[in-house]
């Protein structure tokens, strides 16, 4: 119960900054240049980066401390660690099916595959700056969420063509140098406002509780 609470609270103080800085950058950047279907889907984007980076439990600046445990065998607990396995396979499926989704350039499963393996590595590597264990599981499971998100993906654009045109964001009409990285925009004030400003958001948050549960 108190982790699902911390996960909430982390999460809730994250994108509080972060939808406000999307809605500032696609008012002051894209305009009627994307489609509304687009904008709103870079939101529900946005919340599961976001929710990924606090289930996980990336470092923070006031939280770095260097705490170097590596596992380095593969499934070595296996039949202990099962609802952990199936909970990276779900944590990462959203960012698998949303890549595609939302951006053209993500509708090989190559390129998303690998970036959501990218992703899950420097989520490993940072943990390598906190008190949690950098785990090859982590990042085999997590690489295989993205797959199972992309072929998610891949069944959906059969059969709804039409709502992926309406969300897609097409490179190949896009001319805009600023949409263009849209992805890696989004993704650093994401990375931003979870490295200095959501720890101080969830602090105050936290304090509230703990004084509403001391009442």
């Amino acid at each position: 119960m108190f982790r699902i609470l911390a996960i909430l609270i982390g999460t809730f103080s994250g994108i509080l900054i972060v939808f406000f800085m999307l809605a500032l950058f696609q008012l002051l950047f894209e305009k009627n240049k994307v489609t509304v279907g687009h904008k709103l889907g870079t939101y529900i984007y946005t919340f599961f980066v976001v929710a990924i980076l606090v289930a996980t439990g990336v470092p923070s600046f006031d939280s770095i401390h260097v705490d170097v445990t590596i596992s380095y065998v593969p499934f070595h607990n296996i039949i202990g660690n099962f609802i952990q396995y199936l909970l990276n396979l779900i944590l990462f499926a959203p960012f698998g099916f949303l890549l595609p989704m939302l951006w053209s350039k993500y509708q090989t499963s190559k390129r998303t595959i690998f970036a959501g393996f990218v992703f899950s590595l420097l989520i490993e590597i940072s943990q390598l700056f906190c008190y949690r264990t950098t785990d090859i599981d982590d990042l085999i499971m997590n690489t295989l969420g993205t797959a199972l998100g992309f072929m998610l993906f891949t069944i959906l654009s059969k059969k709804k063509p039409g709502l992926i045109k309406k969300v897609c964001l097409m490179e190949d009409i896009s001319h805009d140098r600023i949409i263009k990285l849209e992805e890696y925009i989004i993704f650093g004030m994401i990375i931003l406002v979870m490295f200095f400003i959501q720890p101080l958001i969830a602090n105050k948050i936290w304090s509230i509780v703990l004084r509403r549960l001391k009442v």
